[in-house]
């Protein structure tokens, strides 16, 4: 059986385990796992490290981080620590996204800005080449 599936069954069966350390949400993305007692790297490959720098990727690891605290909670819903880095990362995409959007940037089809301007095609498809 697989030692993250272990690890996770014997993190969910104590309910005493409130305490569980937690990476922050870029390094949680990277590895695909927010708490440190869950993650084992695969055939001992390191991660890849994520540019802080990119809002795309911010925006990805804060979304990782909620849906992955959001799955936590689900089986230990009196967490305080847990539930507090839970707000923490969702006001931090609720910000980032509408950092996005302040500078009419769409995220989703269904996104605001689109209907505030033009659609903004791409040109130059690589399908578009000539062959001679």
């Amino acid at each position: 059986m697989n030692q993250n599936y272990l690890n996770l069954i014997k993190l969910y069966k104590d309910n005493k385990s409130t305490t569980t350390n937690y990476y922050d949400a870029l390094e949680g993305y990277a590895k695909g796992n927010m708490n440190k007692a869950l993650y084992n790297s695969y055939k001992g490959l390191n991660p890849t490290n994520l540019d802080a720098n990119n809002p795309y990727i911010l925006l990805g690891a804060y979304q990782f981080a909620i849906i992955d605290l959001q799955l936590y909670l689900d089986m230990h819903p009196d967490d305080k620590s847990a539930k507090e880095l839970f707000d923490k990362y969702l006001n931090l995409y609720i910000d980032t996204k509408k950092t996005f959007v302040a500078n009419n940037i769409p995220l989703t089809i269904d996104c605001e800005t689109n209907l505030k301007q033009g659609f903004n095609w791409q040109k130059n498809w690589p399908f578009e080449r000539r062959i001679n």
